[in-house]
Parts: C-alpha cells; sequence; structure tokens
C-alpha cells in the first residue's frame, strides 16, 4: 500500500513541477527538457519526493489515505478490485486531503530550483 502511495505521489510533484517551469518558460528562452533532465539529474527530485513522503507521513496525511483505502477494500472484497479502482476512488479526496502548508513547501522548493535555472521567478502560483 506504501509502495502505490508512493508512485501516485509522483504524479503531485511532476505536476507542480510542469506549473512552475511552463511558467518560466513564459518569461525566458529556455530548454524544458534540459531543466528536466537536470532536475532529475541533481537528485532534487527524489529530495523532494522524499520531503513529501516525510511530510505527508508526518500530518496524518498518509495514514488517512490508507485508511481510505482498506475501507474500500472491504466494502468491495480484495478478490473484487483492481489497483485503479482503489487509486480512482480515493484520489480525489486524497489530494484536497494535502495540507497548504506542505503544498506551499514543495512549490517552493521547485521555484527555488527553477529559479536557479532561468533566473528569478515573480510569478505567484
Amino acid at each position: 500500500m506504501h509502495e502505490m502511495l508512493h508512485d501516485r505521489l509522483e504524479g503531485f510533484c511532476s505536476g507542480d513541477f510542469a506549473t512552475v517551469l511552463n511558467s518560466a518558460m513564459n518569461r525566458h528562452f529556455v530548454n524544458k527538457q534540459t531543466i528536466e533532465r537536470d532536475f532529475e539529474e541533481s537528485g532534487e527530485r527524489d529530495r523532494l519526493r522524499e520531503m513529501l513522503t516525510l511530510r505527508l507521513s508526518e500530518c496524518g496525511w498518509t495514514s488517512l489515505v490508507e485508511e481510505k483505502c482498506r475501507d474500500f477494500i472491504r466494502k468491495k472484497g480484495i478478490e473484487n478490485v483492481t489497483l485503479e479502482q482503489v487509486v480512482g476512488e480515493v484520489k480525489q479526496d486524497a489530494r484536497k486531503a494535502v495540507p497548504e502548508e506542505v503544498k506551499r513547501e514543495i512549490m517552493d522548493a521547485i521555484r527555488a530550483f527553477v529559479s536557479k535555472q532561468v533566473g528569478p521567478l515573480d510569478c505567484e502560483l
């Protein structure tokens, strides 16, 4: 279950990174692939993924989502559900439950990384 959540968190980080990157690209001549490659190769993506996992665990989000998954599986029966069905059932509530402070911390870290690559970002996302 924890691995499933970890994999699904990747989408959260990737989406936020893309938002910041696209905003930066609108004001600067930069190569998106280069920044994405640097984000991956520098280890920043992994560092932020680990930080996100830790923050979500600390605030109780991980336990909340795991319990929602268990409840759905109990209702449907373990033999009658797929991973995609479980994710589909809890995804929207799970995203809404991410504390604003955690979102802000991750977005600030992404902005800082992109800013180092392309110059200061003056956007509020």
